[in-house]
């Protein structure tokens, strides 16, 4: 059990890096979309799409590790170090303010 959820979290921190990159080649292409000047290149990505299935990636991790440390009987000592973790990714995760583009009303 500790080596799937030490494994999970660095699983998890991986999905926080492939979004925060993705987060920038996001930006990158807003930055280069020019509506009012007929572009002689147009990048064509799917960005956007790639992004909603990290996202939807770190939920369901982060959801399975929340699942896995409260069901564990691991010493407080080893939940508490994991717990942080988790919460540190999930803090990196909100700061992106990422999930509110992707929820339509």
């Amino acid at each position: 059990m500790t080596i799937s959820i030490s494994v999970a979290l660095q699983e998890l921190g991986q999905v926080v890096a492939k979004v925060k990159e993705l987060s920038e080649w996001a930006r990158l292409e807003r930055e280069e979309a020019r509506p009012d000047i007929p572009p002689s290149f147009r990048m064509l990505t799917d960005t956007d799409e790639d992004l909603r299935f990290q996202l939807g990636l770190f939920v369901a991790k982060d959801l399975e590790l929340r699942r896995l440390l409260n069901c564990i009987s691991t010493p407080i000592a080893g939940r508490t170090h994991w717990r942080q973790t988790l919460n540190h990714l999930e803090e990196q995760a909100r700061e992106m303010g990422l999930s509110e583009r992707f929820i339509r009303p």
